[in-house]
């Protein structure tokens, strides 16, 4: 699963729209959170940029997405198919790289779809 962070009024964001849009209409799992509505998760992540992309790396595990403790910002191009590889893999090593964030228990936090 994705997570995207974004803003409303944010011109990246919205250059996003089609790209999310076809990832969700190909079943794949992205959840969008709209920071404007979402303040704390905007700054428990030290989000300072639109949109942000965060990810879960791959693991054998079975986890729901509301146990996550693993979440990762993503810095890889934001094609359709560079997301779609890091959705099938969760390894962005094979199109880009990321850095550790710190873990959130998603239940505090409802999704704001995009």
């Amino acid at each position: 699963a994705i997570i995207i962070a974004y803003m409303p009024w944010c011109v990246h964001c919205k250059t996003m729209v089609d790209t999310v849009t076809k990832l969700k209409s190909n079943g794949r799992c992205v959840f969008t959170i709209n920071c404007q509505l979402q303040p704390k998760f905007t700054k428990l992540f030290r989000i300072d940029g639109f949109p942000t992309i965060l990810y879960r790396k791959a693991t054998n595990s079975t986890e729901s997405l509301t146990n996550i403790t693993d979440l990762q910002k993503y810095n890889g191009p934001r094609s359709l198919e560079a997301l779609t590889t890091l959705l099938e893999t969760g390894d962005p090593s094979q199109i880009g790289g990321a850095f550790m964030c710190p873990a959130i228990s998603w239940q505090l936090f409802p999704c704001c779809i995009m």
